[in-house]
């Protein structure tokens, strides 16, 4: 990739999108050990789901949408107390293969899960 930036006259007009932004953009969900790199540009509540839907950005033009969860929001949280809010920031996320197990109140049977990882790029 370049590192020059070209001028304002040499790019593509773009037409806006509707309200969801992220029509196009492509849905992913991770499998152990994999993980995703990107400008988290929205994090936004789902209507039909219980976990938040996060817009993130892979380079120009390369979005992606995925599920967050609890681990997510939390880390999410404390970056947004600290920043003002998590969106623009450069982020990883990773589904580790490393699993935890729990009992939900009221459940009989144990209920696994893989443990996430974010990570902030410094600077």
């Amino acid at each position: 990739m370049s590192t020059e930036t070209p001028s304002f006259d040499e790019m593509e007009v773009v037409d806006a999108p509707n309200q969801s932004g992220d029509d196009d953009a492509e849905w992913i969900e991770l499998d152990a050990g994999e993980s995703v790199v990107g400008e988290l540009r929205k994090r936004q509540e789902s209507q039909k789901y219980p976990n938040d839907v996060l817009e993130i950005a892979r380079g120009l033009g390369d979005v992606v949408v995925m599920f967050s969860n609890n681990q997510i929001d939390r880390t999410l949280d404390s970056l947004a107390d600290k920043h003002g809010s998590a969106e623009g920031l450069v982020l990883g996320f990773k589904k580790t293969e490393e699993i935890r197990t729990f009992t939900p109140d009221g459940a009989d049977e144990e209920v696994e899960f893989n443990i996430w990882e974010v990570r902030q790029m410094s600077g």
